[in-house]
C-alpha cells in the first residue's frame, strides 16, 4: 500500500497543481499576463521538483520511472522560464496554456489506459475530458489567437477540472489496486 501511494506521489501533486492553478485563474477575472507566467512556472515548478524526488529516491529506478525525471526536469526548466521571463513568455500565452491543455490531455489519457480494466465509467469520463481538453489544444496550435480572448478562463475550467479527475482517478485506481 505504501509502495503505490509514493509510486502515485507526482500525479498527486500534477492533480493539485492544476486545481489551484486552475482555481488562481478563474477566480483572477483578468490578471495581468505576467501574473499569469509566474503562476504557471511555480505550477510547473512544484510537481516537477516531486516527480524529480521520486525517481532519486525510488529503489527501482528502471527506463519507465526514468520518464518521470525527464519530464520533472522539463517542468522546472519550463517553470524556471517563466518565473525569470515573464514578460518575454506572457506573448505566448495561448500557446503555453495549449501546452498545459495537451499536457492535461496526456495525463487523462495515460489515466484512462490505467483505469481500464477496473472501471469502465471513469475510462469514459476520462477519455472526454481528455478530449475536452485535446480540443482548444488543437484549435490554439493551428490558429494562435483564435482563443486570446478565453485563454485564461479556458485555462482555469480545463485545469481545475483535469485536476479534480487526476486525483478522482487516482483514487480510483488506488482501490483497485487494494482489491
Amino acid at each position: 500500500m505504501k509502495k503505490t501511494t509514493a509510486g502515485l506521489l507526482p500525479y498527486i501533486a500534477d492533480a493539485l497543481a492544476l486545481i489551484v492553478l486552475g482555481c488562481i485563474l478563474l477566480i483572477r477575472s483578468d490578471p495581468a499576463p505576467e501574473e499569469v507566467c509566474r503562476w504557471i512556472g511555480i505550477a510547473l515548478i512544484l510537481p516537477g521538483v516531486v516527480k524529480a524526488a521520486a525517481f532519486l529516491f525510488r529503489k527501482n529506478r528502471s527506463s519507465r520511472n526514468a520518464i518521470d525525471l525527464i519530464v520533472g526536469l522539463i517542468q522546472i526548466a519550463c517553470g524556471a522560464a517563466c518565473i525569470a521571463k515573464p514578460d518575454a513568455i506572457a506573448g505566448f500565452f495561448p500557446i503555453i496554456a495549449a501546452c498545459l491543455l495537451g499536457y492535461g490531455a496526456i495525463v487523462l489519457f495515460a489515466q484512462a489506459s490505467a483505469v481500464i480494466d477496473h472501471d469502465d465509467n471513469v475510462f469514459k469520463l476520462s477519455l472526454a475530458l481528455g478530449m475536452l481538453c485535446l480540443t482548444p489544444t488543437v484549435l490554439v496550435l493551428i490558429r494562435p489567437g483564435c482563443l486570446q480572448d478565453l485563454a485564461v478562463p479556458a485555462a482555469g475550467v480545463s485545469m481545475t477540472a483535469e485536476g479534480i479527475f487526476l486525483l478522482f482517478a487516482i483514487l480510483k485506481a488506488r482501490k483497485a489496486d487494494s482489491e
